[in-house]
């Protein structure tokens, strides 16, 4: 229940998206041809296509309650050091 009440999110609604209040955050890729594979210029660097992010996908799920159970850990859990794991949802360690 405290992480409950700092925030932590622990419900089963699925992921939400939201809007975001900055426009101006882009993120540059590669651009690949139709066999999705990588395309480059004359000079041989990969072409590049800059896209503005204009959402955000917010993870939901019990997480405080099962944070609290590996914080009952002296190894965290399953997963050894603080129980980090490349899958792990950032926002119970964030606290929103």
């Amino acid at each position: 229940m405290l992480l409950v009440s700092q925030g932590v999110v622990q419900n089963f609604n699925a992921y939400d998206s939201a809007t975001l209040v900055d426009k101006t955050i882009t993120v540059e890729s590669d651009v690949k041809d139709a066999d999705d594979n990588v395309m480059t210029d004359a000079a041989g660097e990969n072409v590049k296509e800059t896209t503005a992010v204009t959402t955000q996908t917010i993870a939901q799920g019990p997480v405080a309650s099962q944070e609290a159970i590996k914080m009952w850990g002296t190894n965290g859990g399953r997963f050894n050091a603080n129980s980090a794991h490349p899958f792990e949802n950032r926002i119970s360690r964030r606290g929103f």
